[in-house]
């Protein structure tokens, strides 16, 4: 594994509003330590909206040592919105890359969903319900994302010599219903099998009647086929057969 990280909110941005209002650089000096020395991350991924204050975290992750994987995150913009804000990312990502960072540009994150043009809808909630249980909508939109996310990069590389595609497609779902097997150890019917094999290996050959008695006593009480009685039978006939040859030779 090339990089150990975790992910950093800098503030998402929807419709003018971001939801971290303030933005203390001690804070994130503090915070972005702890990652690196009691975490022990060598890496750390950078989210949110607002290009400044991920330049900004970047640069301070930069002189701690740390890989910035950084990541613009768009919320309800049109395609259009998006390469402006990419555009502006990439600009500030490349100018920390310069000054000797290891920066990766993550070019998308759930851009279908969160943002419009993809999917029909006003609201999150809207496009999901127009996208669960139709494949053939998710094909669409995997279509139109795909396409994006070419521009997307290409624009990006423009600015940012390092850029990544780092893409998160719309999946198809799995069609046809999903079987699980259960896998039980059952030992009652274990024991039943290894002592059915143990018999029949030695095929009765040579047995006493208390060892028969034993071996289908265990049987018995594993609840197969097979009982005490049926090998206290079996040891009295060879009793009584061996008196009455006996009592001929006499």
């Amino acid at each position: 594994m090339r990089a150990k990280g975790i992910a950093y909110d800098t503030g998402f941005v929807r419709h003018g509003e971001i939801s971290l209002e303030g933005f203390d650089l001690d804070v994130v000096r503090r915070d972005l330590t702890v990652i690196r020395d009691d975490l022990r991350c060598n890496a750390v991924h950078l989210v949110g909206g607002d290009p400044e204050r991920l330049e900004l975290a970047a640069g301070i992750a930069a002189g701690l040592g740390l890989e910035i994987w950084f990541s613009p995150y768009p919320l309800e913009l049109t395609p259009d919105g998006i390469l402006e804000l990419f555009t502006d990312c990439a600009r500030r990502a490349e100018r920390v890359r310069l000054r000797g960072a290891e920066v990766v540009f993550v070019t998308g994150v759930e851009v279908s969903i969160m943002n419009s043009g993809f999917l029909p809808g006003d609201d999150v909630g809207q496009r999901l319900g127009h996208l669960l249980g139709r494949p053939e909508r998710m094909r669409e939109a995997g279509e139109k994302l795909t396409a994006f996310l070419a521009e997307a990069v290409a624009v990006v590389r423009q600015h940012f010599r390092e850029a990544h595609l780092r893409l998160h497609p719309v999946r198809e779902p799995r069609l046809g219903p999903v079987r699980h097997q259960v896998v039980r150890a059952d030992p009652l019917r274990r024991g039943r099998r290894r002592l059915r094999r143990e018999h029949q290996e030695r095929g009765g050959a040579g047995e006493t009647g208390r060892d028969h008695r034993l071996r289908h006593g265990g049987l018995a009480r594993l609840g197969c086929r097979g009982s005490a009685q049926h090998g206290d039978r079996r040891a009295r006939r060879r009793r009584v057969a061996g008196s009455r040859e006996g009592r001929v030779r006499a």
